[in-house]
């Protein structure tokens, strides 16, 4: 049967349930990696090792875009290259999408709206009003 079922239930059977073996309790081992770099001999003089950050890189200040209503684009005009940053309320008639330069294989959008569709993870935690 496809469901694995048998035809007919069965009865339930008389004989006793057998007894189960007595669990084993294991205790956890630690861990024989570590993250840590293996040091070997005398580490009395030796220089603690330290994480070096990365120089911040200056962020580029993407202007905002202003597409005039004359370049805004319908969903039948939208091509490949085009940015599909919806602008607009979607029942109106008015309802266009942004339709600037985006470049093939780098997404739906154009930079700005990459840039706002996709902000890092650290970025939205540190804007999140408490």
């Amino acid at each position: 049967h496809r469901l694995g079922l048998s035809g007919r239930a069965k009865a339930p059977s008389q004989a006793a349930p057998r007894p189960r073996p007595a669990k084993t309790i294991r205790t956890p081992t630690p861990s024989p990696r570590s993250h840590a770099p293996i040091m070997r001999g005398n580490l009395a003089f030796a220089l603690a090792p330290r994480m070096m950050e990365a120089p911040p890189q200056p962020k580029a200040q993407l202007e905002e875009v202003v597409i005039p209503m004359s370049e805004r684009v319908t969903i039948m005009e939208l091509r490949e290259s085009m940015c599909r940053w919806p602008l607009g309320d979607p029942a109106s008639p008015d309802f266009r999408y942004c339709g600037a330069d985006s470049p093939i294989g780098e997404g739906p959008y154009c930079k700005y709206h990459a840039r706002v569709a996709y902000q890092p993870a650290q970025d939205r935690r540190r804007a999140r009003p408490r």
